[in-house]
């Protein structure tokens, strides 16, 4: 860790082994957090960079965004070391796919730690579409989840406050043991589908209504990283383009929406996990981001289902022509 110099700010140097969560904890034990991070905490650095991954936020890019510096063993075993410029080579290094030599080292920017409050509700799916503008311009950091066949959706919000920590660190370790549960549960979920793919309905209203409702003060990267365990999944996402009245994003999740009912009415099911919606209100500066010259911000819109489940490539396929049309670019650290 290197304390901030005047009119700098504050960094943390890390192998590109070390995972989210290790980078996360070192930096709280500093009082400090990041501009953005992954959702999931058990990945790598290297692979965060290599994939253009994000978290979201009103106010932020991606989490490659939030890196100043980078050592790079080339083919010839010599390290060389990058600093953040405005360059090709850096704008490339950003998101490398692991193609520019073996990342040794990533250095981050940091923040003082904050606070936010942190509020998960349900409304109406299709009345949370319709608010979907005023939703993601009145919350710094806002998500959106919908499990198929359902009536409602699950909206995420977190907004920094004040106000002290309120019941936090039994709230975090009652979420993790739910997860946990949630998680062991998933496997005798997925063997009743694949035996009876009719029940794909019923199974995604009992796993709606057992996601946790959230009214808490707590630290940001708690908030950040919500999920700390998850099923065996399989995930396509895209990045939309942000324009006037959310019309793009609105048409992209209306189709995500719309080809579960169109395969259902044949008697499939090849989603039966959920729809989701993230927002980065900036372009990432990396050559390769998918959301890379959304100047306006991007939409990381989401299908998840079981690994394994019937008809996915077909599926897939299908929702990545319909977000393709709509200006969608293919995020690379999902299917």
């Amino acid at each position: 860790s290197a304390p901030a110099a005047a009119g700098l700010p504050a960094t943390i140097t890390v192998e590109a082994g070390t995972t989210v969560h290790a980078l996360t904890a070192h930096a709280a034990d500093h009082g400090l957090t990041f501009a953005t991070t992954t959702v999931i905490p058990w990945v790598q650095v290297g692979g965060a960079i290599a994939n253009g991954t994000h978290g979201t936020g009103r106010e932020v890019a991606t989490v490659p965004d939030t890196v100043t510096a980078m050592d790079v063993v080339g083919p010839d075993g010599a390290v060389t070391h990058y600093a953040r410029d405005d360059s090709d080579t850096w704008r490339a290094l950003l998101v490398n796919l692991g193609a520019l030599g073996i990342v040794y080292s990533v250095t981050f920017e940091c923040l003082p730690t904050y606070a936010v409050h942190a509020v998960d509700t349900t409304m109406p799916m299709t009345d949370a579409v319709d608010r979907l503008e005023q939703l993601y311009t009145d919350n710094e950091c806002m998500e959106l989840f919908w499990f198929p066949f359902n009536e409602h959706a699950l909206v995420k919000t977190w907004n920094r406050t004040d106000r002290p920590l309120d019941g936090a660190l039994p709230r975090r370790a009652w979420d993790d043991l739910v997860q946990a549960l949630e998680g062991a549960l998933a496997h005798p979920l997925r063997r009743a589908i694949d035996v009876d793919p009719a029940l794909t309905p019923s199974l995604c209203r009992l796993m709606f209504s057992m996601m946790e409702k959230v009214d808490v003060v707590c630290p940001v990267s708690w908030a950040m990283q919500y999920q700390t365990t998850f099923a065996p999944v399989v995930d396509t996402s895209w990045a939309i383009p942000i324009d006037d009245g959310l019309a793009a994003v609105k048409a992209a999740w209306a189709a995500g929406v719309d080809q579960v009912e169109a395969w259902a009415e044949k008697g499939l099911y090849p989603q039966n996990m959920v729809l989701h919606a993230r927002f980065v209100g900036r372009p990432s500066a990396g050559l390769l981001s998918p959301t890379t010259g959304h100047d306006r911000g991007s939409c990381l819109i989401e299908a998840l289902t079981f690994e394994g489940t019937a008809h996915l490539d077909d599926y897939f396929a299908e929702l990545g022509r319909a977000w393709k049309a709509l200006g969608g670019r293919p995020h690379w650290g999902k299917l």
